[in-house]
């Protein structure tokens, strides 16, 4: 599915989210591949786990207003990707680039999955 599908159904914001979200997590692999003092990387990762929240709220919040039959489904992935998430993050001591990278990785696949997966599924409930 083409991101860019998303306007065309009212959801506009999602898809610029989208945008924000993959552009902040190239901030943060930029920053990790540049060897960027740890404490940028995890200020980037920090924010980039910040707008994955919004994202996540705004998202539930089309899904509310239009009635998603899937709707309990999709909260309860994204409050386990939140938690998962946070659990490795409060791990993080700044120093362990390591740590950060799986983090970056997981949220990379996420979103992949996440725009194949349930956003193909909102957009077709959105056209019937």
């Amino acid at each position: 599915m083409e991101v860019s599908a998303f306007p065309k159904m009212g959801l506009s914001l999602l898809n610029e989210q989208h945008d924000m979200l993959k552009g902040q997590m190239h901030s943060v692999v930029e920053a990790l591949d540049q060897k960027e003092a740890a404490g940028v990387v995890a200020k980037r990762l920090g924010d980039l786990i910040r707008y994955v929240d919004l994202h996540f709220s705004m998202e539930e919040e089309v899904m509310a207003s239009n009635d998603y039959p899937r709707l309990a489904l999709h909260k309860s992935a994204h409050e386990a990707f939140r938690n998962k998430v946070r659990q490795l993050h409060e791990s993080v001591d700044g120093s362990n680039t390591e740590i950060m990278e799986v983090l970056v990785r997981l949220l990379e696949r996420w979103l992949e999955n996440h725009e194949a997966g349930e956003d193909e599924r909102l957009l077709e409930f959105m056209k019937s």
